[in-house]
């Protein structure tokens, strides 16, 4: 659902003329519509706390929502004092050496051979893409990884 009254469409050109990213104004109106199509009035600070209080969204998302909306208070002139949610950090998803080597097999040849010296070296994706013949030493079995602001020195 889209939200069509004029106090979002004045929201939305405001952070426009703020300057603010593409990407952010679009986060800050589908958070806005997320409030409203469970049910909140923008006009409302107390109805967007019960939608947050009610959700099962996880607290980071709740966070965010909070934020696009103390956004939406502040250009529209709502009091509105925001909850405090205690974000809870995840271990990140490592998968095991076997199933990396599973999946460099499934792709083509090229991408095989990107992702396997990206595992070996553990060096970042513009390095590898920058790595040029005489970077390989086939007879130390070795690669030297240029990195940016190294070539930044060198050229100046």
């Amino acid at each position: 659902m889209t939200i069509l009254n004029s106090a979002f469409s004045d929201f939305i050109w405001t952070l426009k003329k703020e300057g603010l990213a593409e990407v952010t104004i679009k986060n800050y109106s589908k958070s806005l519509e997320a409030l409203v199509d469970n049910g909140a009035n923008l006009s409302e600070p107390e109805s967007i706390k019960a939608v947050l209080a009610s959700s099962s969204w996880a607290n980071s998302t709740r966070s965010v929502i909070a934020a696009a909306y103390q956004k939406y208070a502040v250009l529209n002139n709502i009091e509105w004092l925001p909850p405090k949610y205690v974000q809870t950090r995840k271990l990140p998803f490592i998968p095991l050496e076997k199933e990396i080597d599973e999946f460099i097999a499934c792709v083509g040849r090229r991408m095989s051979v990107l992702l396997q010296c990206l595992m070996e070296t553990g060096a970042r994706i513009g390095e590898v893409l920058r790595i040029k013949w005489n970077d390989v030493d086939s007879e130390k079995k070795t690669i030297a990884i240029n990195h940016p602001e190294n070539t930044a020195m060198q050229e100046s």
